[in-house]
């Protein structure tokens, strides 16, 4: 049995991608959740998804609120996206990937 790599499994392109994001999660076992903005920069992003680094622990099939800045202050992208990978990096931070579920393109033009 042949065992397909990462890459292979990967329906985007990822690209590092620098840029500021504010998190918080909006339900959780399909019951809502009210929570605070939280501010994090991304490691990389594609079309489908992003990962970024969080002092917060979020849990596979978590839905969280997500907005994708310019400058801090300009929203790019607007929406929600549901985690699909949580790994712990320290005792503070956990690397979080999340597939996007339904954007709102902010950008004006």
């Amino acid at each position: 049995m042949s065992r397909t790599t990462l890459s292979e499994r990967r329906r985007f392109v990822r690209a590092r991608r620098k840029m500021w994001l504010q998190h918080k999660l909006h339900h959780r076992h399909h019951k809502p959740v009210h929570d605070r903005w939280h501010w994090a920069i991304s490691c990389d992003m594609s079309v489908g998804g992003v990962l970024f680094m969080t002092s917060l622990l979020y849990h596979k099939g978590d839905v969280i609120d997500l907005r994708v800045t310019v400058a801090g202050t300009v929203d790019v992208l607007k929406g929600l996206a549901r985690v699909v990978r949580v790994n712990k990096k320290s005792d503070e931070t956990f690397a979080v990937a999340v597939a996007l579920l339904f954007f709102e393109n902010h950008k004006k033009g």
